[in-house]
């Protein structure tokens, strides 16, 4: 890992020191134009409107512990850790209509790395095109359109991390097509197709089966204020009711990881289908998410080598978080997640259910936040403290970024 980091940072300090030298040409030759938004970041537009790009860091700091069980509560494990640290560009190339995006990812929990394989950088690489203002293709590196938290970006949680649903069913990011359709204009629906190659991020190389997801969202009440759709929480005090359904599905052939794009490798690649729908709700700083999970797949259980087991995680999942603004900048957060595993995985994994309670503290709606949470985590639906496996926890997360 060593040998990539100071290439990496190289890199972004390449790019940083571009965008300066960009700001003294436009200050001194009028060659462009350069400005700083609050939100949106830093930006440059060449003065024939040629290409513009727009720059944006993210960084996370977090802590966390966990006790030994949940009558003793002495810590059994602490983590400190930069969780993330980003670096996003976007604009366009030519044409308004043709535009890119790249996201680039430096802290080593955020870099997909697989049993001591390589890091992993690249997060997106994707360009876009809008052939219709009602249809967009893509190609490259991005999200799927799996579920909601997943696409909320991680910057737009009101908890310091994804809920354990998420982490057991989540689709990811993957190269392939994609298509977003956007019909109607008061009440859209938005229908999102993507074929993929089915192995994940950055993949040294891919098979003959593909993967094949599409995501269907309706907003029955009208658009939501500014996006508020792709961010958790009521952050914007949503002056009317809004509410966005969405149902999507992905059948990920001859797939070589457990997590379908994620996870370790399988020895014998399996077909993996999986089911997602959820809801999201705002209104006068209250917000309400849900989501529920369902995977299956074709692969028995693999022994790869004496002790080292690996198998598809299939079974059912549930997210649900609700939220209240208590002030301008203060939040108050629940979140209760309960993950079930099929039959055939009950000798190695065990129903888990979590209850979480967090507080946010927003000095720049979600780019600049503080954030904490304590939970309670039990196992096959036995809440007692004295049940083998359950454990209290926390976490506090520190975000910063334009």
């Amino acid at each position: 890992m060593t040998s990539w980091l100071p290439y990496s940072w190289f890199i972004s300090l390449v790019c940083l020191l571009q965008i300066h030298s960009l700001e003294a040409q436009s200050s001194r030759n009028n060659r462009g134009t350069f400005g700083v938004k609050k939100v949106h970041g830093a930006g440059f537009t060449a003065k024939d409107s040629s290409f513009s790009m727009m720059f944006r860091f993210r960084i996370q700091t977090q802590a966390q512990a966990q006790t030994i069980s949940g009558q003793n509560l002495n810590i059994a494990s602490t983590q400190a850790q930069v969780r993330r640290l980003r670096l996003r560009f976007e604009g366009f190339l030519l044409d308004p209509r043709l535009t890119y995006y790249l996201q680039l990812s430096f802290s080593r929990p955020d870099m997909d790395i697989v049993d001591n394989g390589p890091p992993n950088v690249v997060r997106d690489a994707v360009v876009h095109y809008d052939l219709q203002k009602w249809w967009r293709m893509s190609f490259g590196q991005t999200k799927l359109p799996g579920n909601r938290q997943r696409v909320v970006s991680s910057g737009s949680l009101q908890f310091a991390e994804r809920s354990l649903a998420n982490n057991h069913f989540t689709l990811d990011r993957d190269f392939g097509w994609f298509n977003t359709f956007r019909i109607g204009h008061e009440r859209p629906v938005i229908i999102k197709t993507t074929i993929s190659s089915g192995e994940g991020r950055n993949a040294s190389k891919s098979d003959n089966g593909l993967c094949y997801t599409a995501r269907a969202e309706w907003i029955p009440f009208g658009q939501f204020a500014k996006d508020g759709d792709y961010s958790e929480g009521d952050v914007e005090r949503t002056a009317v009711p809004s509410l966005s359904l969405g149902f999507g599905g992905s059948y990920n052939h001859k797939a070589r990881r457990t997590g379908a794009q994620l996870g370790r490798f399988l020895q014998t690649p399996t077909d993996i289908q999986t089911l997602i729908a959820d809801l999201l709700f705002k209104y006068q700083g209250w917000a309400v998410m849900g989501e529920v999970f369902y995977r299956t797949a074709n692969s028995t259980i693999q022994v790869k080598q004496p002790g080292d087991t690996l198998y598809v995680y299939q079974g059912n999942g549930l997210n649900i978080q609700a939220s209240r603004m208590l002030s301008a900048s203060n939040e108050l957060a629940l979140r209760y997640v309960s993950v079930a595993p099929a039959a055939k995985l009950l000798p190695y994994e065990k129903q888990t259910d979590m209850i979480m309670l967090g507080f946010n503290r927003y000095l720049s709606a979600h780019r600049v936040k503080l954030q904490a949470s304590v939970y309670y985590q039990f196992l096959e639906g036995n809440m007692r403290v004295n049940h083998p496996g359950n454990a209290w926890g926390a976490f506090f997360q520190m975000e910063v970024g334009i």
